[in-house]
């Protein structure tokens, strides 16, 4: 299923600051993902991932261990089967995250930027926003940009296609504790790492290949099912670093084009610099808004018309609406 099949519209919650910046620039901010709320995300999915393909190890490890003598008695003496397939599946998941992502330097294959947004499927929240995000977002001055999902899929398309990336997708978020989710999304993945691990064990060589690109997909799309409320999708856009597009440029210069090089900004917040990259900002198009919703306060009606004011001004016509959640 398209994601805009499974939400027609997506929402965007901001500040009055965000809002602004979104309007006047048409773009959005994708965040580098050690800088999220929660800095954990991308090795969320590691135990899940070992716990998956353990079973189909330890089927190969008791295999192996009935033909040779030799690795049983080892396998033994380091605590049995279980054990083994344990620390062999555990060696698996390690050494993809380490390939992938590196040791957080130049070096890292995949370094995802993010830009969240909301799937809400209740047409209450549709209408007037979800109260938890309202309050994270500002108690006076939120506000939620609702974005017309195939059309904001067919501008990403439009972005990854003019500027060099090692991923880029929108997708909805699967929480932990949905199992059904988490078997539809990464399922393809988990066999994939079975399969692979086989071949490694019976000193076959795997292909590699079209794991890395499912695992990337993947882990940028699981999260705590603390979270879950947010019914969160996500853009995730990994551009290639300076020093991978030099990398690549010296057996094939004419792959280093200046103007596809997405370049990386930083925003100062309370906690430092900010690394993120604007996305659409580029592509001198107008965004897919359809509403802009304000968000819960003693003034919101002042804030609709001030709002109204200013798009006017601006020359777009969007409507804007006022939640009925009551201000708290």
């Amino acid at each position: 299923m398209e994601i805009w099949e499974e939400h027609e519209t997506l929402h965007h919650y901001t500040n009055q600051a965000g809002l602004e910046g979104i309007l006047r620039s048409q773009s959005l901010h994708a965040t580098h993902y050690k800088y999220l709320n929660d800095a954990s995300e991308m090795i969320h999915m590691a135990p899940r991932l070992v716990e998956a393909v353990k079973p189909a190890v330890k089927q190969v490890v008791r295999q192996i261990a009935e033909k040779r003598d030799e690795i049983r008695a080892k396998i033994e003496e380091d605590g049995g089967i279980d054990s083994a397939a344990g620390k062999q599946a555990t060696a698996l998941i390690d050494a993809l995250y380490e390939v992938t992502f590196g040791d957080f330097s130049d070096r890292s294959f995949f370094e995802p930027y993010i830009s969240s947004l909301c799937g809400h499927t209740d047409e209450y929240e549709r209408n007037h926003g979800l109260l938890s995000l309202w309050r994270s977002y500002g108690r006076e001055d939120a506000y939620a940009i609702v974005f017309n999902t195939k059309e904001l899929v067919d501008i990403l398309r439009q972005e990854s296609a003019k500027y060099h990336y090692a991923g880029a997708q929108i997708g909805s978020v699967v929480y932990d504790g949905d199992e059904k989710g988490f078997g539809h999304e990464f399922g393809n993945l988990v066999e994939e790492l079975k399969a692979a691990h086989t071949s490694m064990l019976t000193d076959k060589k795997p292909v590699l290949g079209d794991i890395y690109s499912l695992f990337i997909s993947s882990v940028s799309r699981f999260k705590h099912r603390g979270f879950r409320e947010e019914k969160e999708v996500r853009i995730v856009l990994s551009p290639f670093s300076d020093s991978q597009v030099r990398e690549a440029a010296k057996d094939s210069p004419e792959l280093y084009e200046k103007e596809k090089h997405k370049q990386v900004r930083s925003i100062s917040f309370k906690q430092g610099l900010v690394p993120y990259i604007d996305v659409f900002g580029s592509m001198e198009l107008t965004l897919p808004i359809t509403k802009i919703i304000v968000g819960p306060s003693v003034d919101k009606d002042d804030r609709r018309a001030t709002l109204e004011r200013y798009l006017a001004l601006r020359g777009l016509q969007v409507e804007v609406t006022v939640s009925d959640t009551p201000y708290v």
